[in-house]
């Protein structure tokens, strides 16, 4: 299983989380049963007009799964039509949401979690 974690900076399993999965300035993908790591940065974190469309880069590292605290209504709609499930991790760092979803503690992003147009998780 393979999880995109929006994140504040690229320091690897101690990233911070990032509030919003559009406007973040990393995308950290951990596969969740190897402990393989990669970051990338997020081209679109300051393009709010685009924001939350990401899914050529998760599609490209086989994503399977995205944890965040916030991601608009569209994304939410267009990462589940690509069969990405979304959780809320409710953990500040990448290590600590790993543990989150092996374990069971992270759940499924509800509809009425999502952000309108004003997204209100601008920051971590």
């Amino acid at each position: 299983m393979r999880v995109c974690i929006p994140t504040e900076d690229d320091r690897g399993f101690d990233s911070r989380v990032f509030g919003h999965f559009g406007r973040a300035p990393f995308l950290t993908i951990v596969d969740a049963e190897t402990g393989a790591l990669i970051t990338v940065r997020n081209p679109q974190s300051h393009d709010h007009r685009h924001a939350c469309h990401h899914l050529q880069i998760l599609r490209a590292h086989s994503v399977d799964k995205v944890a965040c605290d916030g991601v608009g209504r569209r994304a939410l709609a267009g990462l589940r039509e690509a069969g990405i499930e979304v959780l809320v991790p409710g953990r500040r760092t990448v290590s600590e949401v790993v543990t989150a979803i092996k374990t069971g503690q992270a759940t499924v992003f509800s509809d009425s979690e999502a952000c309108g147009h004003g997204h209100g998780h601008g920051h971590g």
